[in-house]
């Protein structure tokens, strides 16, 4: 990461690292990386290709880890037509920009960032071409995109398409992401017995994706539970996904329904509350230590 010449060699290398870094629970360690990546294309040396996609894979890494400041500086230090002409013009296989640009739309929108990753989401969507295998992941984009913004029929008749597509090409990351966007819809739409559903397909494709960080998919099956009124199984829920994120040095919590569910579930009832948090704070603990992950299915 401190040698240009070697930076500028393994750069494609280090853009593939991000999803696992963030799904394998090492994104605190892939930021200090690209820090220092970030640190050696300032001194120069390095190619304009390499310094963007330095800065794009940071920016997305601060925003996956809800480090919101730093990710909104890196993601609008370069407009995606900067990208496209500092990055995108040399990549031999183009699915690999359509893929970069979706992946900066889930960055952008996991930051909050909902504007910008509209943007990138649609710049995504219009880079695909006839058979993509990117298709599927970037339709999911497309739709948690289409949701934020009120567009909820276009994003549910995308979401519907991304979980076909998904499950022609193979594709569980689009597969969990059309589901959490369905849920997140029932959730809006009190409908916590669908949203729960939609939970458990998101939860169990997340697995099939090689996730093992699984803070913000629990995270949301605690809103759904808190709406529920089911204020125990609310409070472990919370103190799982809370606890998987700050072992991994994420924020929390990190959707924007948390705070006020938690509220909720203490004004009603504190003491089940308590209960289950406490309950949730041990599993998870001890299911970092043992790497059972799957035991939170269905929780």
């Amino acid at each position: 990461m401190s040698d240009p010449a070697r930076l500028d060699t393994h750069i494609d290398l280090i853009e593939q690292l991000g999803p696992y870094w963030y799904l394998c629970r090492r994104l605190a360690a892939g930021i200090r990386l690209l820090r220092i990546a970030s640190e050696t294309c300032s001194r120069g040396g390095c190619s304009a290709r390499t310094s963007a996609m330095v800065t794009a894979c940071l920016s997305a890494a601060s925003a996956f880890s809800q480090q919101t400041a730093e990710a909104h500086r890196h993601l609008t230090a370069l407009s995606p037509d900067d990208l496209d002409a500092a990055i995108v013009v040399d990549d031999q296989d183009p699915d690999v920009g359509c893929r970069r640009f979706a992946f900066l739309a889930l960055a952008s929108w996991t930051g909050d960032d909902h504007a910008l990753a509209g943007i990138f989401a649609q710049r995504a969507w219009d880079a695909l071409v006839t058979g993509s295998r990117e298709a599927a992941i970037v339709t999911a984009t497309k739709a948690l995109c289409e949701l934020t913004a009120g567009n909820v029929a276009e994003g549910t008749h995308h979401a519907h398409t991304a979980l076909a597509l998904g499950a022609e090409l193979g594709d569980p990351l689009a597969i969990h992401l059309a589901a959490v966007m369905l849920g997140i819809r029932a959730l809006l739409n009190g409908d916590t017995r669908m949203g729960l559903r939609w939970n458990d397909q998101a939860f169990h494709a997340y697995l099939d994706a090689g996730g093992v960080q699984i803070c913000d998919t629990v995270e949301q099956r605690g809103n759904h539970l808190a709406a529920a009124g089911e204020v125990n199984r609310a409070g472990r829920a919370f103190a799982v996904a809370r606890t998987y994120a700050l072992d991994a040095g994420m924020e929390w919590p990190r959707h924007p329904f948390t705070h006020d569910a938690i509220r909720r579930c203490r004004d009603d009832e504190n003491t089940a509350f308590d209960q289950g948090w406490r309950a949730g704070t041990a599993d998870a603990r001890d299911a970092l230590v043992m790497g059972d992950h799957e035991r939170f299915a269905g929780m």
